[in-house]
């Protein structure tokens, strides 16, 4: 039996004493070419697990404390520096911005393969191999400090990939990623397995396109291991998921719902296999109007027709808008015409440097046009002052980290109360409220810069709530969220819509679409492709697909079904009244 490339025994650490413990008591093993999935929720470990497996800590951690060991590919972290391991370890960060520091997207992939010392030949080998693997040929001599957020990430990988490690350490690769540029990377992932045996480690809260293919979920919650198991086993033990807030893969929530006698660690996790096991499970013929659907017909959204909602007030409207960066080839924004009324939650999607962020930036005043208006409640964006834009278009980016300048969280909140000069038990309310409601209250005197990636976005996502402007302009808000946090999310959004506000809502996640949008927007080079309800978006078939979004693996699933009479569906509990009024259960545990 071959050794195993990672063995951890026993491992403890923390940052310095007197703080808390990070990880604590941590045993598992990992053989070579394995997929390991590590999950969890933000801030249980999963990062700082990352950097013990790649040398990080101890070497670039001092005054930290440690017990333990840690042997990754036969060497021991403690006596082997990131240097030295880095030959057997690639690591992609949750955030690129951390590892892009060379001036082009090609000097990028170079730099560490120079600094080994590999020969020039091989170097551009391996270039040309990455940038054609992920689609990066036009970006090649361009600096990264240029490139979207996604297609930052896609360098990074890139990067990590053209090493050839014998392990490939991913701590959340698919954050910035659109759902086109997600399924790219595990399908790079699963070929560089394929071809070289590489062991993979991955870290993701996206538990839907990582677990199909895991042969390993290490669960952790608190510091602590809290499972080690197959992924079926994993989602078949109730107690663990509710521990920690996770809900198995909507497909699979859907089949366990549809035939609740069947084991749930023999149920498929992906839409492919759920989709041929149903077909084989079908009644001959399938009744008519099965589970109450009389005809395939897709959900989403909350009902608004495109134009808007009725004579709903105009919050903010875009006509013919233009925005070039300097010396760019093209626009960033061509021409577009959107209109957004009073009580609407529109979702703005489309892949990886559509123009989503930019189009945003220009209705927070972020960025003025090269030729069109802007307009937020009848006025013009040029006649405002930058405080009166503040007051009325609230913005939270991408990246939180862009806006945080304080000490403790709770001064970041109220900053911008402060500057309203509210009186400062009304400050407090507020701050207090929005805490509570994005689960960030424990926090409020930490600084934001030593959270994790996921609360440091609740904490920006709080700066704007707490501020109540007319229109909420939200750019990624699930992004680096784990399941339960990005639930809780969306049901601060919904309530927030309930309440009258206004949300412009840019999402690579078209669960979110499918359940909560009343409008989607697709944006494609520059350009409003289409604009209609969820329903009718997601029924475009083709058209989405050239626009870089693929549909979340439940909604694919009803696509899939939808010529035999399945509902197109958000909700898996529809679903599964369809597939058990459609199907005979399979005998004894699914095939």
């Amino acid at each position: 039996m071959a050794e195993p490339v990672v063995k951890v025994e026993n491992f403890y650490f923390r940052y310095r004493a007197g703080e808390p413990i990070r990880l604590s008591d941590i045993c598992f093993e990992v053989k070579p070419g394995q997929f390991v999935a590590i999950i969890g929720p933000s801030g249980c470990g999963k990062s700082t697990l990352s950097m013990a497996l790649n040398g990080i800590i101890p070497h670039e951690m001092e005054q930290c404390e440690i017990a333990g060991t840690v042997l990754v590919a036969g060497k021991n972290t403690r006596q082997h520096r990131p240097q030295e391991l880095v030959v057997h370890v690639g690591t992609v960060l949750q955030d690129p911005e951390w590892q892009l520091t060379r001036p082009t997207v090609e000097d990028e992939i170079a730099f560490a393969l120079e600094n080994l010392g590999v020969p020039r030949g091989e170097i551009a080998r391996r270039i040309d191999a990455v940038v054609d693997l992920f689609g990066l040929g036009e970006f090649r001599e361009r600096s990264p400090n240029e490139l979207s957020g996604g297609q930052k990430q896609r360098v990074a990988i890139a990067a990590a990939f053209a090493m050839e490690p014998d392990i490939l350490l991913l701590d959340e690769p698919m954050s910035e990623l659109d759902p086109a540029g997600k399924h790219l990377l595990m399908d790079a992932v699963l070929t560089l397995r394929a071809r070289r045996n590489t062991t993979i480690l991955f870290i993701d809260h996206n538990l839907e396109l990582v677990l199909p293919h895991a042969d390993q979920v290490l669960l952790l919650q608190g510091g602590r291991l809290l499972r080690d198991a197959p992924p079926g086993v994993l989602f078949a033990d109730r107690q663990a998921l509710e521990a920690v807030g996770f809900e198995p893969p909507q497909v699979t929530q859907a089949l366990a719902a549809a035939w609740p006698e069947v084991p749930r660690e023999t149920l498929p996790l992906s839409a492919e296999a759920a989709a041929r096991l149903i077909r084989d499970r079908l009644k001959v013929p399938v009744p008519a109007g099965a589970g109450g659907e009389a005809a395939p017909r897709p959900d989403g959204g909350g009902g608004t027709a495109p134009d808007g909602e009725g004579d709903a007030p105009v919050v903010a409207r875009l006509e013919d808008v233009v925005f070039r960066y300097p010396g760019a080839a093209r626009p960033a924004v061509d021409g577009v015409d959107l209109t957004i009324h009073r009580g609407e939650l529109v979702c703005l999607i489309g892949a990886n440097g559509a123009g989503k962020s930019t189009l945003a930036r220009l209705v927070a005043g972020l960025l003025r046009p090269t030729r069109g208006v802007v307009s937020v409640g009848g006025t013009p964006l040029t006649a405002l002052g930058q405080a009166e834009i503040a007051r009325r278009v609230g913005y939270v980016f991408q990246n939180p980290d862009f806006q945080f300048f304080n000490t403790t969280v709770f001064n970041e909140i109220a900053f911008a109360l402060r500057l309203q000069k509210l009186p400062e038990d009304q400050i407090r309310q507020r701050v207090e409220e929005v805490a509570e409601g994005l689960g960030i209250a424990p926090y409020l005197q930490e600084h934001p810069h030593f959270l994790s990636r996921g609360e440091r976005r609740r904490v920006a996502i709080a700066t704007v709530l707490a501020m109540r402007p007319d229109l909420i302009v939200l750019d990624e808000p699930t992004t680096g969220l784990d399941q339960a946090t990005a639930r809780r999310m969306m049901d601060l959004v919904l309530s927030l819509k309930a309440q009258g506000r206004t949300i412009l809502l840019l999402t690579h996640e078209m669960q979110w679409v499918a359940a909560a949008g009343d409008r989607a927007v697709v944006m494609a080079g520059g350009r409003v492709l289409a604009d209609g309800r969820p329903a009718e978006i997601f029924a475009m078939g083709d058209q989405l697909h050239q626009a870089g979004i693929v549909l979340p693996p439940l909604l694919e699933l009803g696509r899939m079904l939808a010529p035999l009479g399945a509902p197109v569906t958000a909700d898996p509990q529809r679903l599964a009244r369809w597939i058990a009024a459609a199907t005979e259960a399979p005998g004894g545990g699914a095939p």
